[in-house]
């Protein structure tokens, strides 16, 4: 795809870019170029528009063409740009973790106005890029959080985004809980849990992101029965799981966790009003 820009004015490039995004049918063009924009000048989308005298250098045309150019196949722009928001923070991505999405910041609401108290012993199960945990650290400095993930690159990724938004939590390296062997108050997931079949009519962009971080067996249930039936052996009861769900997938975990001896399952939506988080109890 032959990409070129013209623009020597901020306005004019950014409407260059939203018409490019459009013609490659990217969603949301205008708010995706005025990102671009933003993360080469080093400026907020707002601080843009109110410097609208900046002026565009060749050397700049160049290193968003080239950044269009590989848009133009799908790759996500997060990892084009390398960073992502998350719940008011500035997180690194890489295509060794998922990129965190809008659903996720969701199930952070949920846990933080259901737990206003201090000095929470919390575990994030499969961390991925930190972004859960991250969160909740810096809504709750005094909570003690740990984040665990069977990735080494991911947890690399973890431990970079908590210097970037300087919080402190603990990282430990295990398949969901083979390393660990304290207990906690909260235990969190958002696992894989798209089936192999499922994946097969994602979108093209998901492709770019970690398989592993996606899918899962048994239907894309594997790690919710792994999670669910020793939760009650990691908290200190009483105690909550909480879990990101795929939308057709509450009545399963449901049995799952009634026999694994929950006495209190609660399922929420998300914005689309799809099944997407379950708040598990033991006591």
């Amino acid at each position: 795809m032959k990409v070129r820009l013209f623009a020597t004015e901020i306005y004019p490039l950014l409407k260059e870019i939203s018409q490019l995004l459009t013609k490659f049918s990217i969603d949301s063009p205008q708010a995706e170029a005025e990102l671009i924009v933003s993360h080469f000048y080093k400026l907020t989308r707002t601080q843009i528009f109110q410097n609208p005298d900046l002026h565009v250098t060749w050397k700049m045309r160049l290193m968003i063409e080239k950044l269009l150019r590989t848009r133009y196949h799908n790759c996500p722009l997060q990892y084009l740009l390398g960073e992502v928001e998350f719940y008011n923070s500035i997180l690194k991505v890489t295509p060794d973790v998922l990129i965190p999405r809008p659903e996720t910041e969701l199930l952070v609401d949920i846990i933080l106005q259901e737990n206003p108290d201090k000095n929470l012993r919390v575990c994030d199960l499969g961390t991925g890029s930190g972004a859960i945990a991250i969160a909740l650290k810096k809504a709750r400095p005094d909570w003690k959080v740990t984040a665990t993930d069977i990735s080494q690159a991911a947890l690399q990724i973890a431990r970079q985004n908590t210097q970037i938004n300087n919080c402190k939590i603990d990282f430990i390296q295990s398949d969901i809980y083979s390393e660990i062997n304290t207990k906690y108050d909260l235990l969190i997931s958002n696992p894989p849990y798209i089936s192999e079949s499922d994946y097969l009519l994602l979108e093209s962009e998901l492709f770019y992101e970690p398989k592993n971080a996606l899918t899962a067996s048994e239907n894309g249930l594997y790690f919710y029965h792994k999670i669910i039936q020793s939760a009650s052996k990691y908290l200190y009861l009483p105690g909550t799981l909480y879990l990101e769900i795929g939308a057709e997938q509450s009545r399963q975990i449901t049995k799952m966790a009634e026999h694994a001896g929950s006495d209190k399952i609660i399922t929420k939506q998300d914005y689309n009003n799809f099944d997407r988080y379950m708040i598990i109890n033991f006591s």
